[in-house]
């Protein structure tokens, strides 16, 4: 039995994954094209771990900052 995804259920998940609704709009008119829909998918995983990677480089400075800060408190 062949299984597929309803629109509706992708648009949601596509909300739930933090696309705005231009870009559900633009991935589901490719919801028949799953070659082109994965690609898509792709880029917007990408983003979104470029910008934790980001946000992890941003945490690693606080807590540099934070230690340092420490350790003049104790000298």
């Amino acid at each position: 039995m062949k299984q597929t995804l309803e629109q509706e259920e992708i648009a949601q998940i596509l909300r739930d994954a933090g696309c705005c609704e231009d870009e559900v709009c633009r991935m589901l008119c490719h919801a028949d094209d799953t070659a082109c829909l994965l690609t898509h998918l792709s880029r917007r995983r990408a983003m979104l771990l470029d910008e934790v990677h980001r946000s992890e480089k941003k945490i690693d400075c606080l807590d540099y900052l934070i230690y340092r800060i420490q350790n003049i408190r104790r000298e």
